[in-house]
């Protein structure tokens, strides 16, 4: 298995990433719309609304994607797919653990100050086998694909 670089990594993330952001934008701008703007429904209200459906959104599209293709359309793109230790495709409980588990704290980490995140993501730059933290939760490796 040919383990993947951090830099291909991060570009799928980002790719997914904007895939995201530009879906959850459009669904944010019809809360918005759909939202009665009064004086109680404070910036806040609006910024958790945004955020709650970027990360309620981005939990069904990496779920839904690996288990249907082992990778998303970022990792498609940069020619790269998760598998498990044994190089077979990933499972349900692979799944779950990589993202409620790893990519929460991600997650949690962006909310709070983005260097954590930062560094969760460079763990896997620091290992031979190019592990991040959400991979040695899930048992499970990034490996490039012809």
């Amino acid at each position: 298995m040919i383990y993947i670089s951090m830099r291909r990594r991060l570009g799928a993330f980002i790719i997914d990433a904007l895939l995201l952001s530009a879906i959850s934008l459009s669904l944010w701008i019809w809360f918005l719309l759909s939202v009665r703007v009064t004086p109680a429904v404070s910036m806040e209200i609006y910024l958790l609304g945004l955020f709650s459906i970027w990360y309620f959104f981005s939990l069904f599209y990496f779920i839904g994607y690996w288990i249907w293709q082992g990778q998303t359309p970022g990792q498609m793109l940069t020619r790269v797919k998760i598998v498990r230790k044994d190089g077979q495709k990933i499972t349900l409980i692979n799944v779950i653990l990589r993202y409620l588990i790893g990519y929460s704290i991600v997650y949690i980490a962006l909310s709070l100050l983005i260097v954590p995140a930062i560094v969760l993501f460079i763990a896997a730059a620091l290992n031979n086998k190019k592990r991040g933290l959400h991979d040695l939760i899930a048992g499970t490796y990034v490996v490039k694909i012809k």
